[in-house]
C-alpha cells in the first residue's frame, strides 16, 4: 500500500515526459509534412508512428518499453532532421537511464521500508511473549515461595511438593 502514492507519481512524471517530447515531434512532423510532396517515401514511415498525438505518444512508450525497436521509430524522424533523431536519443536516455531507474528505486525502498516494518512488528511481538513468560514465571516462583520471604529454598520445594 505504500508504494501506490509513488507510483501514481511515477506514471504521472512518465505521461508529461511522453507527452512533452510527442509534442516536440509532432511539430516537427507536422511541418515535415506540409512541406512534403505526394510523392515522399519517407511520409509513410512519418504517418505510421506519428499522425497524432496519441500515436506518437503510444510510439514513444513502445521505445522505452520494448514495443518496438528504436530504429524503426527514430528512422522516420531522420528523414525530417538530425535534431529530432538527437532529441529522440535524449528521450530514450532520459527515460531508460534516469526514470526507470527512479522508478525502480522507489519500489526498493518501499520494499525495505516494509521488511524493516516486519522485522519491528517481529520484534513488539517478541517482547510480547518474553513478557508474558516473565509474568508467568513470577506467578510459579510466588507460588513457590511458601514462606513470603523473596528467595526460593530446598526448604520451600519440598513443602509445595
Amino acid at each position: 500500500m505504500n508504494s501506490i502514492a509513488p507510483l501514481l507519481w511515477a506514471i504521472v512524471f512518465l505521461a508529461l515526459t511522453i507527452g512533452v517530447f510527442s509534442i516536440v515531434f509532432l511539430q516537427g512532423v507536422t511541418s515535415f509534412i506540409h512541406d512534403a510532396t505526394s510523392s515522399n517515401v519517407s511520409i509513410e514511415g512519418v504517418r505510421t508512428y506519428y499522425s497524432s498525438f496519441p500515436m506518437a505518444s503510444f510510439s514513444l512508450f513502445m521505445a522505452i518499453t520494448g514495443g518496438d525497436d528504436w530504429w524503426n521509430l527514430v528512422r522516420p524522424l531522420l528523414e525530417i532532421s538530425e535534431v529530432y533523431a538527437v532529441l529522440f536519443v535524449l528521450y530514450i536516455s532520459l527515460m531508460v537511464l534516469g526514470v526507470m531507474n527512479i522508478i525502480t528505486g522507489i519500489f526498493v525502498e518501499s520494499a525495505t521500508e516494509l521488511s524493516r516494518l516486519d522485522r519491528d512488528l517481529v520484534t513488539q511481538a517478541e517482547q510480547e511473549r518474553m513478557a508474558l513468560y516473565m509474568k508467568e514465571l513470577r506467578k510459579l516462583f510466588m507460588e513457590l515461595d511458601t514462606n513470603r520471604d523473596g528467595t526460593i529454598t530446598l526448604q520451600d520445594g519440598r513443602e509445595k511438593g
